[in-house]
């Protein structure tokens, strides 16, 4: 079975290709029209910034969040009436409030409402054709036994997956966020896409986030170079293996999440030393190999910095005394980077 994460991180890469190329999600959908014919996304645009509209859409919010479903239903069909008179669309709003599970979080316009039905409806499509053979074999399996409810765990995993993004999407934001990690080379990295959905900060500027995907290449490069080296010597591959990749997780999550949370080198080696200790501990490694484990911080402080600010390169010449000086670390970890 797929876990959420699984599908989440599937999810954010389709949601950002779609908002990068909103047209072809909204030309598709037919949620506007003019007599009788669809309109493209960048015609109503300037029609939706009047602030009468903006107004009775604030109002109908408000308003439908106490209401039952004929209520509802009677105040998008007013509100689409008006949008009419106002505009010479026809907007299908009951289809369109209808997709928000939570009315709290529904876009701060009508012209953001449309743009995130349509782009996640789009990555949901995607989504589905993307796990076609998962679907395929959850339904299968529901046909030779109706007790199962593998085919209802998988949508709703993606039906999760979809309100989880909506609900942190801000369309000011996170537009010109997703450019730039387009332009950084990062758009499909779903660590970088989870953390900007998550942070919100859209003024990290293009010249960071091409330096953290310096930074993301060389922790790759420096774990695949050493992969064979601390391999050839396990007990226990699968063990190692499992905590190896976790570390390079860990590894790369710091990373990502120190650009957005913009912390400082100091702050970022100390989570580096717990993250090394947590290996060599999960992984048994210390026991494994009498102690021949070299680090693979100082490669990865080198890279690091050599990205970031050659300026602070000096300062790695003191990891290694703030390493041992650690208190909380294990005296097997500090053996091994002594012996480093």
């Amino acid at each position: 079975m797929l876990s959420f994460y699984n599908v989440l991180e599937k999810y954010l890469i389709f949601f950002k290709k779609a908002c990068l190329d909103p047209s072809s999600s909204f030309d598709g959908r037919e949620s506007v029209t003019f007599n009788g014919s669809r309109v493209k996304l960048e015609n109503i645009f300037a029609s939706l910034q009047d602030q009468e509209i903006q107004d009775k859409f604030k109002d109908l919010k408000e308003k439908i969040k106490y209401s039952d479903n004929d209520q509802a239903l009677e105040l998008t069909t007013s509100f689409s009436d008006f949008l009419l008179e106002k505009t010479s669309y026809k907007f299908d709003v009951a289809r369109i409030m209808g997709f928000f599970v939570d009315f709290d979080i529904i876009q701060k316009n009508v012209f953001e409402l449309f743009f995130l039905e349509a782009v996640s409806f789009t990555a949901t499509a995607d989504l589905h054709t993307y796990f076609e053979k998962k679907i395929e074999k959850c339904l299968l399996i529901s046909m030779e036994d109706e007790s199962s409810n593998a085919k209802e765990l998988l949508f709703e995993q993606f039906k999760e997956a979809s309100n989880f993004v909506v609900n942190l999407f801000d369309h000011s934001r996170h537009t010109v966020l997703f450019q730039k990690l387009e332009n950084a080379g990062l758009s499909d990295d779903s660590l970088c896409l989870f953390e900007a959905l998550n942070k919100s900060n859209n003024q990290i500027s293009s010249e960071k986030l091409s330096q953290l995907k310096q930074s993301l290449d060389a922790i790759d490069d420096i774990f695949n170079s050493r992969e064979v080296d601390i391999f050839s010597e396990a007990s226990n591959v699968d063990l190692l293996k499992s905590s190896y990749d976790n570390y390079r997780l860990d590894m790369k999550k710091c990373i990502i999440s120190g650009i957005f949370s913009l912390e400082s080198q100091e702050e970022l080696e100390v989570k580096f030393i717990n993250y090394e200790a947590n290996f060599l501990e999960s992984s048994d490694l210390g026991n494994n190999i009498s102690g021949n484990f070299r680090s693979l911080l100082p490669d990865i402080l080198k890279k690091i910095n050599n990205t970031t600010d050659n300026n602070q390169e000096s300062e790695s010449l003191f990891f290694y005394n703030r390493l041992q000086q650690r208190n909380s670390s294990s005296p097997e970890v500090q053996h091994q980077v002594e012996r480093s």
